[in-house]
């Protein structure tokens, strides 16, 4: 749903338009050129009076649908279960986006590739899920670059947010980030809330969590950046992290 706001009238510099008449072998040129010279980029005509492009603002709205069954062959039970998320976009203006959602349904992405992991360590699992890939750059800390000669301190690990618990994707209620980007300031804010996890036996393995991060960057001199990055969690209301 674009909404569109509509800019000051300005020039366009516009390529030279040739029409060519084949029976009487007649060229005719917008903007007139030698023909030894061709067609160059300092003959290019100027276009003015007109305003041929509009800022736009876009609304994006994504309802969705699912139904999942679940199998339980220790009670040799069934259930369907249907299930209904919503994701929204709103670039509020051309450097400030909104995004938000409710009950993703992550079924779609690819899948974690396989490793056996005989450590005590947990395996680090790229980010592949939509609402936290876009504008995951602001939340980074500065890397050169991405030319590998380090690997940066990730203070925000957002597979964090719902997790797998036994095998199992910890639900994600709701979702709500939003980020700014201009030439000196790139400031990120993100909120989730996820939905206890509770196992076969009915014992709650993950109670309900709130995660939220912000982050503040600017740019400094000709090649540096200086920022602050804040990240939390709270389990049951009381319980700080």
């Amino acid at each position: 749903m674009p909404i569109f706001h509509v800019s000051p009238v300005q020039g366009k510099s516009l390529q030279n338009q040739v029409r060519y008449t084949a029976h009487n072998r007649e060229v005719v040129c917008w903007n007139e050129f030698l023909q030894k010279e061709g067609v160059l980029i300092s003959k290019y005509g100027t276009l003015t009076g007109i305003n041929p492009q509009a800022t736009g603002y876009y609304f994006e709205l994504y309802p969705e649908g699912y139904l999942r069954y679940d199998k339980d062959w220790v009670k040799d039970t069934t259930k369907f279960k249907p299930s209904m998320s919503l994701n929204f976009k709103w670039d509020l203006t051309p450097q400030t986006t909104l995004n938000a959602t409710v009950y993703p349904d992550f079924a779609q992405i690819e899948s974690d590739p396989f490793e056996l992991n005989l450590s005590r360590y947990p395996t680090y699992l790229d980010e592949r899920r939509p609402f936290f890939l876009e504008g995951k750059e602001i939340f980074r800390m500065a890397d050169f670059g991405d030319m590998g000669f380090f690997d940066p301190l990730e203070i925000f690990y957002s597979r964090k947010t719902g997790k797998l618990v036994k095998n199992d994707a910890v639900p994600i209620i709701g979702g709500l980030k939003l980020t700014n980007k201009s030439n000196d300031w790139n400031i990120g804010a993100l909120g989730a809330y996820t939905d206890e996890y509770v196992d076969t036996l009915n014992e709650i393995d993950e109670p309900n969590q709130w995660f939220g991060v912000l982050r503040a960057k600017r740019s400094v001199f000709e090649n540096s950046d200086i920022g602050m990055l804040f990240s939390g969690m709270m389990i049951d209301k009381d319980n700080y992290n």
